[in-house]
């Protein structure tokens, strides 16, 4: 019985990125920028928020401290 070759299945997500059309792989890249300028967004509305929340609450303590308008 002679021995059969195997053959190498490359199944890696590396592997098929690379064997990808050059259109599947542009819009991977997209997808991969947008993706990375929406969290910069999330964090940056993120660090907003939270000096928003830390700014009114100054207010309103010292709103409540006034003698009078």
């Amino acid at each position: 019985m002679a021995a059969t070759p195997k053959l190498a299945v490359k199944t890696g997500i590396l592997d098929g990125v690379l064997g990808a059309g050059p259109v599947v792989q542009g819009l991977l890249l997209l997808m991969l920028i947008l993706s990375v300028i929406s969290w910069a967004i999330i964090i940056t509305k993120r660090r907003q928020l939270s000096l928003m929340q830390a700014a009114n609450e100054l207010f309103v303590e010292t709103f409540w401290k006034s003698p009078s308008l």
